[in-house]
This record gives C-alpha cells, sequence and structure tokens, in this order.
C-alpha cells in the first residue's frame, strides 16, 4: 500500500524504499513499548548525556560540541562496525535502532538509510501509522508552560484514560477481541465510539435544553482534535484552584 493516511485504518503494510513497514498489532504492544524510548529518542537526548557525563570525564567533550552541530543519524552511522570495549555503550545506540527498525519492517533494513531526512521520514512514518502524538516542546519557555498547562487540564478532564480502559471498552461495545487489530485502529475505534456517546449524551440534553452543542457522530475526529497551542484565561483559573495541576507544574 502506498502511505496514505486515511488508509492506516485497513492496517495494510506501508511500501518505502527500504522495505515494507508493518503496523503493530495490539497484540504485540508490550513487544512494540520496548522499543518506543528509542522511537522517541533525539539528538537533544543524546546530548543530555553526554553533558552529564563530562561532568566526570572532560574528555568526553567532543562528543558534546559535536552533537551540536550534528544529527542523531550521522552519530548512529559512526557506529555500524563494532567498537573498542571501552566505547561499547555508544554502539549500543546503534544497535537499538537497528532493533527497533527490525521490529517495524520485519527484516533488517536500517543499514539500507541513506541520510538523515530519511532516516526522520521513516521514523515519523512509524509513529503515524502506530498513532504515537509527539507534542515537541516550544522554544519559548512561557509559551511551552502554558501548552503544559493545557496538557495537565486536558489529561485531568479525560479523568486519565488507561489502555485498559479503551481495551475494555472496546471490547465490550463491538463484542471483538482488540488483540488482531492495529494500535491505529484501536485509537481510532475507541475515539469513535467516544464520539457516539458524547452525540447520544448530546441529542438527550437537547430534550431538556436549547443550549446543548450536537455534532455529528461520525465527524472526523482527526480534523476535530487539532488543538491551538495556547489556553484560556478560564482554564488558567481553573488549574489556580486544581492542587494537583499545581504540584505536577
Amino acid at each position: 500500500m502506498e502511505n496514505i493516511p486515511e488508509l492506516y485504518i485497513l492496517g495494510n503494510p506501508i511500501n518505502t524504499r527500504i522495505g515494507k513497514l508493518y503496523p503493530v498489532k495490539i497484540k504485540d504492544y508490550y513487544e512494540f513499548l520496548k522499543h518506543q524510548y528509542t522511537l522517541l529518542f533525539e539528538i537533544d537526548d543524546l546530548v543530555k548525556i553526554f553533558e552529564m557525563i563530562c561532568q566526570q570525564d572532560s574528555s568526553y567533550n567532543f562528543f558534546v560540541n559535536y552533537l551540536k552541530s550534528s544529527n542523531l543519524f550521522d552519530f548512529l552511522c559512526l557506529f555500524k562496525q563494532d567498537e573498542p570495549r571501552e566505547i561499547k555503550w555508544m554502539y549500543e545506540f546503534y544497535i537499538k535502532f537497528k532493533e527497533l527498525f527490525q521490529f517495524c519492517f520485519k527484516e533488517d533494513v536500517f543499514d539500507l538509510i541513506q541520510s538523515n531526512e530519511e532516516f526522520e521520514e521513516y521514523r515519523e512514518l512509524i509513529k503515524n501509522v502506530n498513532y504515537i502524538k509527539v507534542e515537541k516542546p516550544n522554544p519559548n519557555p512561557e509559551i511551552e508552560r502554558r501548552n503544559k498547562l493545557k496538557r495537565l487540564l486536558e489529561q485531568n478532564r479525560n479523568d486519565n484514560i488507561t489502555f485498559e480502559a479503551m481495551f475494555t471498552s472496546i471490547e465490550a461495545i463491538t463484542g471483538r477481541d482488540p488483540n488482531e487489530m492495529t494500535i491505529y485502529r484501536f485509537h481510532k475505534l475507541f475515539e469513535r465510539i467516544c464520539q457516539i456517546k458524547n452525540y447520544d449524551t448530546s441529542t438527550l440534553f437537547a430534550t431538556i435544553s436549547s443550549e446543548a452543542k450536537i455534532e455529528p457522530w461520525y465527524k472526523d475526529i482527526a480534523i476535530s482534535a487539532k488543538n491551538e497551542n495556547y489556553i484560556t484565561e478560564e482554564q488558567l483559573r481553573k488549574a489556580k484552584l486544581n492542587k494537583k495541576l499545581q504540584q505536577d507544574l
């Protein structure tokens, strides 16, 4: 299948230059979790690791300077061959990414990647196909503080929905075992169930109030879920009254 986001729901493998990318199924979710830290690992994370090491051993300053002017893929390519024992731990970064790509493509394809741009494209594709949403920090500290507060407010409003709650809800309502679903379909189905339940509640409320806002149960959730990167004064006021949010911040 070509890379068409609207067709991710079908769960078919995506054709790429280096091979077929297979969407992960719920039954393999635990195994996928082992690779998610690698998938979400960024060059900034690597810089922080080396900066901490440099506090004990200044000989690693070279790597800090190198990383700040380079990219993650080029760093990984430095260790395509096994290295001497004293820097064996650096080689592990390369191995972890090989394992991630082998898990997702079902064959060893990492060494076929030719550039950092291509590397980032495949990482982004793995995230999208498996419904992994990542909001990168805003470089402006004040905006990022408000964005963090907005995320905490949303978590608080959603009662911290767990994987178990999603799994059992889908199984109870559809009568299907979610294990054979892809992660993408699993999340999309749960979102649709929530939208249908919201629709039912809104239409019921509309019978006693003209203020009820009814949204179609079939609406495009992907479009409606896009949020602005700011919070309202009302949200800010509620956050100030919420002791748990204050502690998290």
